[in-house]
Formats: C-alpha cells, structure tokens, sequence
C-alpha cells in the first residue's frame, strides 16, 4: 500500500504545475485550481517513500483492534483521495456544472501535458465537451488544442465543435 501511494504522490507532484497551468487557462485565470492528496494516516513530506512506509505500518498498527473488529480495512489507498480546490473551495461540493467540467478539462489536459513529456505523439480525447462549454471556455480550449499533433474531438451536435475546429478533417456518421 505505501508503494502506491509513493507513486500516487509522484505523479501528483509531476501534475500540480500542469493542473494549476491549464486551470487557469480555461478559467480566463478567475479560478485557480489546486489537487492534493488526502490521506488521514499520512504526516510525512511528499516523495518521501520511506517515510510514506513508516506513517503506513504505525497507523495499520495503530488501527489494527478496530479493523478486527469492525471487519473492514480502515487505513490505506483505497481509502485515500485527491481533494481538487476550486478558486479556495472543495470543486466536488461548490463548483457549477461548468466549472466541473472545467476542472476535468484541466485534469485531461495535465495528464496529456506530461504524457507529451515521454512520448511523441500522444493522442488528446475530447469527448463531447464542447456543449458543456460557455463561450469563453470553449475558445481557451480551442486555443489550447490548436498546437496539439492529434486529437479526437466527438460531439452529439456538430454545431457544438467551434468553427475553428470544423475545419479539420472530419468523420461524420
């Protein structure tokens, strides 16, 4: 469990820049937008795996008696989570529909961001994400996927894909 979490931690130390870039860039730099790593039982610094490894085996220890008892496993990964801060505020609780689709974009666009880092030519997905849009979020995204070699645009409507976009080639069914 504290090898997952290392390397949870990891790449969530190689996504903070690229979220908080590509956060601000669809929020027009209104939202910031922040991801950390909640876990209840971890007290040591990122990146530190064997520290990760010693908070893990005290609070297993720790909770052993109530776990028994209780019949589940109360500490470790699968009980971690990553809190996303939307201009300050928990995103999963406070941001509006487009807000949340905003902070998946950004999510999207992070992890292709550091893929591109290690591989040439990694293929971007946008799944109907367009219609979920307002304007001016739909052209910061626009702008950010001009530069980028391939990527997968799908919409319901092909009203919905920006002009910009309609010009390139296209299947349609």
């Amino acid at each position: 469990g504290s090898q997952v979490v290392s390397h949870r931690l990891n790449a969530l130390h190689q996504l903070k820049e690229p979220i908080d870039t590509h956060g601000k860039m669809l929020s027009g730099d209104t939202e910031p937008l922040l991801a950390t790593y909640q876990a209840n039982w971890l007290t040591t610094d990122l990146m530190d795996a064997e520290a990760v490894k010693a908070d893990f085996r005290l609070a297993l220890t720790e909770r052993h008696r109530e776990e028994v008892e209780r019949g589940v496993t109360l500490v470790g990964p699968h009980r971690d989570d990553i809190e996303l801060m939307l201009s300050g505020m928990p995103a999963k609780e406070y941001s509006s529909h487009g807000q949340s689709w905003s902070v998946a974009l950004a999510l999207r666009l992070a992890t292709f961001t550091i893929l591109r880092q290690h591989d040439d030519d990694p293929i971007l997905i946008l799944d109907d994400v367009f219609a979920e849009l307002d304007r001016k979020r739909r052209n910061r995204l626009v702008s950010a996927v001009l530069g980028v070699e391939q990527v997968l645009i799908t919409a319901a409507v092909l009203e919905d894909v920006p002009s910009e976009l309609q010009s390139y080639q296209m299947v349609l069914d």
